[in-house]
């Protein structure tokens, strides 16, 4: 194959190009083949006459020749001894030379019966008269030349990626003709051709596309065996065994993803200890990658953690393979337990009474300057509590702290320097040492939560009385047993499930609900029109709902910037491929891991222009009114991921934040200590300890009544 490959490339030189390292005046003999009678225009004269029948090739010879070879020396003498059309026979074949101007502008002005092209053996097998400088005349042809010209406009400095997708749509329009050929393998090839110079690789490219097609077919088997290394996934260079590792800090692993994809695109691929890991920085890339129906169902995985031992067997959704019991899952909790809860009016005045709490005492007539984080997790404390149960628990409750237990041990659990060592050798979890300790720590803290959150709920579960979260897959759990005499919604996916939603829910909108009171700590202008928005549309004695959120676009955009700005799940949950697939035209092997890489996304100069400046106008329009969800920018922003794999707390989680930090925000004034200096919000300054560690810090809170 090889071998076919260079021969193709010899014989397709350009005949001519106006490019540098050409010549302008080198032209080259042309063969062109008549597919019909062509004596109509071309009379026998009385002295020479002979008809150009249908088979019969006439060969062009234009009068400035390369001066290399001696053929057209020939037919100039050949010109000289027998006139402007002379004939003479090769191989039995007749051979019609034209030798003036004239002549060969009449001949390929014949509406195309005489612009085909006589076939030497390669152009024969290898590329069936497809190519526009080899093959016959045909509207793929004259395709390939709109082609070719759309790719010579742009300069050499692009990228060969770009002329690939130039190509795409004549690549389809081949493989409509060839439905069995494996388009990658046409886009590994063409790569390969294109490590050369511009000027010649295209019109290359482009002539032998077709043959290649043809090619292809007939050496499938070894095809499959050879991949093209110029079409790999780009990456840094790695070290034997160790790969990238030495390269990457763990509690920076965002940056260092947006550092290369600068260098190696937004596809790219690093090795991990001998494990590839594939990192897409791309919006529309991560969608196709994680929501098309071709891709969807071979990169929505999970690598295997140390979770897996606490989780009992990935009985969960958030690190558990994606399967049709995760996704039944996933609908538990989106439509019969989050969907139900907010529109439940006993689940809506007990938040309520939950929000009214914490604004109370965050509102204290008090000048001196507070810490805010305890308060906060006191709040998600009571709000999960009755998500899971249906109610509180009281302060002095020794369980109280259990929720928050669970999710830092947890999170110490899933860092990078535990979790390597306790996949590579898990029996360190047996013995004595740091890691036994963390993980029977994480185990015991699980324990604790099943027992008050599962085990007593269960105990007075009552049929036809929902609480919250365990009530309504109790009840699914009973339907099912009554119905099939079984339950695939065991015990352990109930307390998987309630696990996911602490760890995710809790920590998240904590930090979110930390970080937006930082910023209106620095940003005293957008706190300032929030105010203004909040009076105007919600006043001062109403009660914040989720009916408000579409009449105030400002707070919803300051919402949006804050998800952006800080990305606080800069990598989100890393994916893995269940089988070798192709994304963009790069292969994407089989167990390999893949990090979205959001935070490079959120943070992309190109498209955010300044992304580094909090700036809640971006998301809206010149009316001030919410850019729609269409929007190029609307659908950059992507802080629950994309795809099967989408948070499907989304839309909980927002609606609870604007409710709270519109309640806030109606009744106090945040402003910076006044001894203490305040933390800079720049996310670029914190540590991802997964997710990522924003600060703890002080602030004052003042009843805006009392300004």
């Amino acid at each position: 194959m090889r071998s076919c490959l260079r021969i193709a490339r010899t014989l397709c030189k350009p005949i001519s190009s106006s490019f540098s390292g050409f010549k302008k005046d080198v032209y080259s003999v042309t063969c062109v083949v008549s597919n019909s009678n062509v004596s109509e225009i071309y009379q026998k004269p009385k002295t020479c006459s002979e008809r150009i029948r249908n088979g019969n090739a006439a060969l062009a010879l234009p009068f400035k020749v390369a001066k290399s070879g001696r053929l057209h020396l020939y037919f100039h003498k050949l010109s000289q001894d027998y006139g402007s059309i002379t004939k003479f026979k090769l191989l039995r074949k007749n051979i019609f030379v034209l030798n003036t101007f004239e002549s060969v502008e009449k001949l390929l002005e014949l509406n195309g019966h005489a612009n085909g092209r006589s076939s030497p053996f390669f152009q024969y097998y290898v590329f069936q008269n497809k190519g526009f400088s080899f093959g016959d005349f045909t509207d793929v042809g004259e395709r390939q030349k709109e082609i070719l010209k759309n790719c010579l406009h742009y300069e050499i400095v692009h990228s060969r990626n770009v002329i690939l997708k130039e190509i795409d749509g004549f690549i389809f329009g081949l493989l409509n003709e060839n439905k069995n050929l494996n388009i990658d393998y046409i886009r590994l090839f063409l790569s390969n051709v294109f490590s050369r110079q511009l000027a010649e690789m295209v019109s290359n490219v482009i002539s032998i596309l077709s043959g290649t097609v043809q090619l292809m077919n007939k050496v499938g088997p070894r095809v499959a065996c050879y991949r093209p290394k110029n079409l790999t996934l780009p990456g840094p260079k790695g070290l034997p065994i160790i790969g990238n590792s030495h390269q990457m800090d763990s509690s920076q692993i965002e940056k260092m993803c947006t550092k290369w994809s600068k260098i190696h695109g937004n596809l790219f691929q690093i090795k991990l200890f001998g494990k590839p890991v594939v990192v897409i920085s791309d919006a529309d890339l991560l969608r196709k990658a994680f929501s098309s129906q071709n891709l969807s169902n071979h990169l929505n995985d999970r690598s295997v953690n140390v979770t897996s031992h606490v989780f009992k067997g990935r009985r969960h959704v958030g690190f558990a393979d994606l399967s049709e019991k995760t996704m039944s899952l996933r609908n538990i909790l989106r439509k019969n337990v989050l969907r139900y809860q907010m529109n439940d009016e006993v689940f809506q005045k007990c938040s309520r009474v939950a929000i009214e709490n914490f604004v109370e005492k965050c509102s204290r007539r008090s000048t001196d300057d507070k810490n805010l984080h305890d308060l906060i997790k006191e709040y998600f404390t009571d709000l999960h509590s009755i998500m899971l149960i249906g109610e509180t628990l009281p302060v002095d409750d020794p369980d109280s702290k259990l929720l928050w237990e669970l999710i830092d041990h947890l999170y110490t659990l899933l860092e990078p320097s535990i979790d390597a060592p306790l996949r590579v050798l898990p029996f360190l979890r047996f013995l004595p040492g740091k890691y036994r300790n963390i993980f029977r720590d994480t185990i015991k803290a699980r324990d604790g939560v099943a027992r008050r959150y599962f085990d007593t709920q269960k105990s007075t579960y009552k049929e036809g009385r929902v609480r919250g979260l365990v009530d309504v897959c109790l009840k699914i759990q009973q339907e099912e047993m009554q119905t099939k005499g079984e339950s695939w919604l065991t015990d352990d996916y109930i307390k998987g499930l309630m696990y996911d939603t602490v760890a995710a829910g809790m920590s998240e909108m904590m930090k979110s609900i930390r970080m937006l009171i930082l910023l209106m700590c620095h940003y005293q202008n957008v706190q300032s029109r929030v105010h203004t928005e909040i009076d105007d549309v919600i006043g001062t004695t109403s009660i914040p709902c989720s009916s408000h959120r579409n009449k105030m676009p400002y707070t919803e955009a300051v919402l949006l910037e804050m998800l952006r700005y800080v990305s606080q799940t800069p990598l989100a949950i890393p994916h893995k491929s269940n089988k070798d697939v192709v994304l963009d035209g790069y292969l994407i092997e089989k167990d390999s891991g893949i990090f979205p890489n959001i935070w490079g996304i959120h943070h992309d100069e190109i498209v955010w222009g300044d992304p580094w400046v909090f700036r809640p106008e971006r998301f809206l329009t010149e009316n001030d009114q919410l850019l729609p969800a269409d929007h190029k920018l609307r659908r950059t922003l992507i802080p629950f991921s994309v795809g099967k794999r989408r948070c499907p707390g989304e839309d909980f989680a927002m609606s609870r934040l604007f409710l709270l930090f519109t309640s806030m925000l109606q009744r106090i004034e945040f402003s910076p200590p006044a001894e203490e200096e305040l933390p800079s919000a720049d996310p670029r300054l914190y540590t991802n300890k997964y997710p990522l560690l924003l600060p703890v810090f002080t602030c004052r809170a003042l009843p805006r009544e009392a300004i």
